[in-house]
């Protein structure tokens, strides 16, 4: 089977929004980002959905079914939030949306799943840019708390990130490491050679 759609997933600020805007540009593909999908769908920025931070069930469902909605879809890159196929919020007290996101994408036998990953020293780094730059924005650990030292910031950031490791080690039919811009070209043609392996 073709394949005809991919999909970019990985912890946060490990590069998925920017390759997957370039792959939707090299393939002529539709970008989604599943997060932009979220706020369409919910009429609500994610800090109304998640109660300023402080509860993130009604966020995974609206996910999990931005997520169903998508796959049905053709010639489309899917850019994923960082907590998709890796989050432990249970669906009717049962599995939880994180192991649902991943029986959705392991059915999609035409999708591509690639997952990025980024060394802990560039990803630290990254982190610091972005919250001198955009302060909270985007970074749902800092709902609740616009004005976080940096220290606590860090730790936080990696303290998800570890306890996700497991469940990202169980996604992605390519796994690619997206440290250094200088690879980008070498990285999105190693996707695109995999994805028309198929062709």
């Amino acid at each position: 089977m073709k394949y005809s759609k991919i999909i970019l997933v990985g912890y946060r600020l490990t590069g998925k929004s920017t390759i997957g805007k370039l792959l939707a540009e090299k393939l002529n593909f539709t970008l989604y980002n599943i997060d932009e999908e979220i706020i369409k769908k919910a009429k609500k920025p994610v800090s109304q959905i998640t109660q300023n931070g402080s509860n993130f069930g009604l966020f995974r469902k609206y996910e999990l079914d931005v997520l169903k909605e998508l796959v049905k879809k053709e010639n489309i890159v899917i850019s994923a939030g960082g907590g998709l196929g890796v989050n432990n919020f249970t669906f009717a007290g049962r599995k939880t949306y994180g192991s649902i996101n991943r029986d959705v994408i392991k059915r999609e036998r035409n999708m591509l799943s690639v997952l990025l990953s980024t060394e802990e020293a560039i990803l630290e780094k990254r982190l610091l840019e972005h919250y001198e730059e955009k302060g909270s924005e985007g970074i749902s650990m800092l709902t609740r708390n616009k004005e976080i030292e940096t220290e606590e910031l860090i730790t936080k950031f990696f303290n998800l990130y570890e306890s996700r490791k497991e469940d990202y080690k169980k996604m992605g039919d390519l796994k690619l490491d997206n440290s250094y811009p200088e690879n980008t070209q070498e990285l999105l043609q190693t996707i695109i050679d995999k994805f028309n392996d198929r062709q």
